[in-house]
């Protein structure tokens, strides 16, 4: 999601000319998330890893 936003942020910025607020404000809710459920995240990958 990460990369996809960090796209659209460039596209936006340069290719379209246009605000990238939205796209901006949605990679930073986004990284929120994501760090808020890293520990859920490395227990899943140990669990997958250890089959």
């Amino acid at each position: 999601m990460a990369a996809l936003l960090t796209g659209a942020v460039i596209t936006d910025q340069f290719v379209l000319e246009q605000s990238s607020w939205l796209p901006l404000a949605l990679l930073v809710v986004a990284a929120v998330i994501a760090r808020a459920r890293w520990s859920r995240t490395e227990a899943v990958v140990g669990t997958l890893l250890r089959r």
